[in-house]
């Protein structure tokens, strides 16, 4: 059984790789889904052909038609015309161009293909005798492929706890980069780990940001921790605690030429006892000795 492991790892990660790929494309086809609908109401919103109760029309004519489709209440609705307003805009575009994302972004979107824009159905289609709409006439704004990097769910937690686009943008990035569960995504927001790695000034005085306006800072006076979990409210032991915990994994992981050896370990250090925070030891055999 053994001869056959790395044939048998590979058809795993062929397994691994279309599945990745196929969920890629599902959340693309879902997110491209969620734009143009919001798109399409936003229009008759802000062209007074809707009000506030034709939406919810809306919601209860789509849950009619099909009572077991989730995602398309009233409240979901709204939440699809806000990632259109917030992300079709000049602004959004602009700041994408200053820092220089769209081909960054196109690279690492190229492999899901984009859906066809689609043409909002004339007057004539849907059988009325109402002269064409505006936005009969022209094709929905194109998604920014940068949107493509995260899920609606991540989308919808960035527009309910962001304002400014630039920060926005960075949690797209810091999300994809870093493979964030929603969940971890709000604590980063809560813990403003934007402000945190980019906002350079609050890490400087006031004198030497007017002596050295181009300097960047070396420490920071913040740690992030997001990964150890911690309670908004926690104490020193149990940072400690945490941080032995990940630091044992970590070792564990890296395989058996090394070992953990424990925390706090005591050494005699001439007449006097010392402690270490944290002990671990690499070990290789050389002539049957263990060092």
């Amino acid at each position: 059984m053994q001869q056959y492991q790395q044939e048998f790892a590979y058809v795993n990660s062929l397994i691994t790789a279309h599945t990745n790929t196929a969920i890629a494309k599902v959340n693309a086809e879902a997110l491209q889904t969620y734009w143009e609908i919001g798109a399409y109401i936003s229009d008759r919103l802000k062209n007074a052909q809707w009000g506030d109760h034709v939406v919810s029309e809306l919601a209860d004519y789509l849950k009619r038609h099909n009572p077991k489709r989730r995602g398309y209440g009233k409240r979901s609705l709204y939440n699809m015309v806000r990632l259109f307003d917030k992300y079709s805009t000049s602004s959004f575009t602009n700041i994408i161009e200053k820092l220089k994302l769209r081909e960054f972004v196109q690279s690492q979107t190229a492999q899901i293909e984009a859906c066809p824009i689609v043409q909002i159905p004339s007057a004539q289609n849907m059988e009325t005798e109402i002269v064409q709409s505006r936005i009969a006439q022209f094709p929905i704004t194109a998604i920014p492929p940068i949107l493509y990097l995260v899920t609606y769910t991540h989308h919808l937690e960035i527009l309910n706890r962001c304002n400014d686009y630039e920060e926005s943008i960075f949690y797209i990035l810091y999300t994809a980069h870093q493979h964030l569960k929603v969940e971890e995504l709000r604590r980063c927001i809560v813990n403003q780990t934007f402000e945190a790695l980019m906002k350079r000034g609050k890490q400087m005085t006031t004198a030497l940001l007017e002596q050295y306006p181009g300097a960047e800072y070396m420490l920071k006076d913040r740690v992030l921790l997001d990964f150890l979990n911690l309670k908004e409210k926690h104490t020193e032991p149990e940072m400690h605690s945490k941080l032995v915990e990940q630091m044992k994994q970590f070792v564990l992981e890296l395989g058996k030429d090394f070992l953990y050896i424990d925390d706090e370990y005591t050494v005699k250090v001439g007449n006097k006892s010392k402690r270490i925070i944290f002990a671990s030891w690499k070990y290789f055999y050389q002539s049957s000795v263990a060092f």
